[in-house]
Order: structure tokens, then C-alpha cells, then sequence
């Protein structure tokens, strides 16, 4: 297999610094805007496009750091480790990378390269699905309410009490129908996993016999109408609504994973309303801003086990309008330390702060507030980078006129 790697960083112009490396833009623009959403918007991680005689491999790492394999995986071995030590706060995390580090257990012994985790990822998503199969019911009840004037079902005793014509009885009967458009979709898409996708993937022919084995489970369990499931609309909103309404949203979204489409963007499922064509394609990205939170989170518990040291924590507040109006609000800062005579409110930035003007006004705004909130006697903006000369106490001048003081602390992330 011809594999050829792109590095840039989380910060670049993704379409401008692929067309500096040569990528074959062209060839994957539509694979390329499934992916752009995040790629652009502070998401590191990798894809892998082409089929298995040459493969192009887009490699996002992490600000400040090295543009290469090492440094990209390091971090992923890392954020793996965090979310599993973290995983009653997975609602914060990418749940694809929650599930992976779960199951491989603190020292990740299996993966030792991107090529391992695309293996290991495909192999849990095959494990999903077959599991959210065997609890799916291969039934489904509907009852539907009907008149007669011979009783032969169950009586609708509110709406006979009702009725004014008493020779008609209303009667309710079930009715059951196979979870097919599921199990139709389910089909398509191991079928496709099986025809092309395993191929791109060292030790794909393990994956292939797994997948085979799914799908001739569901085939006996469920009826299936293949032509019914037409698989490059199967990301598109009417098919995800089906989805949730079944409740079946975790299985769509390993089911998009196999087909190479993103399950999350921006922490949320995909809102694409028209088909693409599916090509060979395979994503996985982590958000770092959440995956940096709970690592300052942490360090600040390791450095203060004796207190008490909240995450996420939230207070409502009111906030009075110049109408008279009444607005509800919320205080989240990211970390809260209580020590026995203070209390410490921490926002963490996943930025680089390199000038004033790299501190927010609007970080800061929302600090004082959190600040004022919590009754804090020490407020402090955490960055993974910080100039040398802007470490330290700060003062900023806010709308109303007052003079807010607050501390600047670097503490960069082990890769």
C-alpha cells in the first residue's frame, strides 16, 4: 500500500495548507467538507482517504508542537488516558474516544501507531453495533384504535363513554411491524464496510468477518428490504430523525463512524441535509479545549488533595435588564478550588498567548463574573502558552468602569 502523510496544525487554513503539500484536494473536495467542520475549528485527530493501493493520511496536532506521527499520536495516547481517568464527565468528551480508551485499560499496550487505533476504533464500533442489534426489538407494537359494531379486541373505554352513536364500538388492536428501515440501514452499511472499507485498514480481513457475522445476524433476526436503504443518504437529517426517534441514536452514530463520516462536529451530530457520495474515507478527532480543561482539572487536584476542587460547576444567577425585565443565567467556570480560608475561580484557554491583545476582553468578562458568583477571593486565566513577560498579576479596565484584577498562569501540556 502507497501511504503518503500531510501534517499541519489544528490553527491552519486546512484548504490552503493542503494545496501547499499538494494534497489531492480535487479528488476528496467532498470528503474534505465533512471533515472541514472540525479540522478548522480546533479539532486534532487524523483521516485517512483513498482505497487500498494509495492512501493519503491528513494529520491535524496540536498547537505547539511538532508536525509530525510522534507527536500527533502522543497526544492521542494522552487524551485517551484523561478521558478514561474522566469518564463521569464523558458528556464533555468526544464519546469515540471515550469508548476506546475505556476498553483498552490504562496502558493502551495495543496501540503503538494511527494504523493500531483505526484498527482497535472499527473493532469496538463492530462490537457496538452488534450489541444495540441483539437489544433492538426485531418487533416493534403500535395499537391502532378502530369502530365496529362487534367487540373482538380491547375496549377504549373513554372514547365509547364519548361516543353518541352506541352501535359503534371503539376497539384497540395491536399491530406488530419489523424495526426495518434500522435494520435496512444496519445492512447497507456493513455491507459497504465489507465490500471496500476493511480493505484500507491493517488487519481489515478480521474486521470483514466480524462485520460478515453482524450482518448475517441481523438478516436473521429482522426482515430486510435493501432496496428501501439508499446508503449515500443515509447522513442526511431525515434518516438521522428516524434514528432518534427509535432510539437508536448511539447506533447511527457507529454506524456513520464505519462508513467514514464524522459522528460528532462540534460535540453534536451531523446536520447535513443532502447526499454525497461515499468514498473511502476514516476520521477520528478529539476536541483538545475539553480534553485540556480536564487536565488542568486534575493537576490542580493533584496539587491541592487535602480541597475540595469542582469541575464545571454551575450557579444560577439573575441578571436585571434596564427594561425591568429579569434574565436568568449561568456561572460555569471551568475549575473551582476551595481552600479553608479561599476560594479560587480558574477559566482554562486552549490558546496561545503571545501579546495583550492574545487575552480575550470577553475571557475576562466572564471571569469577573464567575468570580463575583462564587465569591472568590483569586481569579486566574490558564493558558497551555504564555509569553515570558505576560505570566503574572494583570489589571483591565471593564464597561462599567471598574478595575478587575486577575492572574495569568502558564502550564503547558505534556505531549
Amino acid at each position: 500500500m502507497n501511504t503518503k502523510y500531510y501534517y499541519l496544525s489544528e490553527n491552519d487554513n486546512l484548504l490552503e495548507e493542503l494545496i501547499n503539500l499538494d494534497f489531492p484536494v480535487s479528488t476528496y473536495s467532498k470528503q474534505l467538507k465533512i471533515i472541514g467542520a472540525k479540522a478548522r475549528n480546533n479539532k486534532v485527530g487524523f483521516a485517512q482517504f483513498g482505497n487500498a493501493t494509495n492512501r493519503h493520511v491528513l494529520c491535524v496536532c496540536p498547537k505547539n508542537s511538532s508536525k509530525d506521527h510522534d507527536s500527533l499520536f502522543s497526544y492521542l495516547r494522552i487524551a485517551m488516558v484523561i478521558a478514561k481517568r474522566n469518564h463521569r464527565k464523558v458528556v464533555k468528551i468526544d464519546r469515540s474516544l471515550f469508548d476506546l480508551s475505556h476498553r483498552l485499560g490504562t496502558g493502551h499496550s495495543e496501540l503503538n501507531s494511527l494504523d493500531d487505533l483505526v484498527y482497535v476504533d472499527c473493532n469496538n464500533i463492530l462490537d457496538d453495533v452488534y450489541a444495540m442489534m441483539v437489544r433492538l426489538k426485531s418487533v416493534s407494537e403500535n395499537r391502532l384504535d378502530f369502530s365496529s359494531p362487534s367487540i373482538k379486541n380491547t375496549l377504549v373505554m373513554t372514547r365509547n363513554a364519548q361516543e353518541l352513536d352506541k352501535s359503534k364500538v371503539h376497539q384497540k388492536v395491536k399491530r406488530y411491524t419489523s424495526e426495518s428501515i434500522i435494520a435496512d440501514y444496519t445492512v447497507e452499511v456493513l455491507k459497504f464496510f465489507s465490500a471496500k472499507r476493511y480493505k484500507d485498514i491493517e488487519q481489515g480481513e478480521v474486521l470483514r468477518n466480524k462485520s460478515n457475522k453482524i450482518h448475517a445476524f441481523i438478516r436473521r433476526r429482522f426482515k430486510i428490504n435493501s432496496r428501501g436503504a439508499v446508503l449515500s443518504k443515509f447522513h442526511t437529517t431525515p434518516i438521522r430523525k428516524t434514528f432518534s426517534s427509535m432510539r437508536a441514536k448511539n447506533l447511527y452514530l457507529s454506524l456513520l463512524k464505519l462508513i467514514g463520516i464524522p459522528g460528532f462536529i462540534g460535540g453534536r451530530m451531523p446536520l447535513l441535509k443532502s447526499s454525497i457520495s461515499v468514498e473511502s474515507l476514516y476520521t477520528f478527532f478529539v476536541n483538545p479545549e475539553l480534553i485540556y480543561e480536564l487536565y488542568i482539572y486534575e493537576t490542580i487536584k493533584r496539587y491541592f488533595p487535602k480541597h475540595r476542587v469542582d469541575y464545571n460547576p454551575r450557579k444560577s444567577f439573575s441578571l436585571f435588564l434596564p427594561n425591568g425585565e429579569t434574565l436568568k443565567k449561568i456561572a460555569q467556570p471551568d475549575v473551582v478550588l476551595y481552600g479553608s480560608r479561599y476560594i479560587r475561580v480558574i477559566d482554562v484557554k486552549w490558546k496561545c498567548v503571545l501579546r495583550d491583545s492574545d487575552i480575550e476582553y470577553n475571557d475576562v468578562v466572564k471571569l469577573k463574573r464567575d468570580y463575583d458568583i462564587y465569591g472568590g477571593d483569586f481569579a486566574a486565566l490558564v493558558y497551555p502558552v504564555v509569553a515570558s513577560h505576560l505570566i503574572g498579576i494583570h489589571k483591565m479596565e471593564l464597561g462599567d468602569g471598574s478595575t478587575f484584577e486577575f492572574r495569568v498562569f502558564q502550564h503547558n501540556y505534556i505531549s
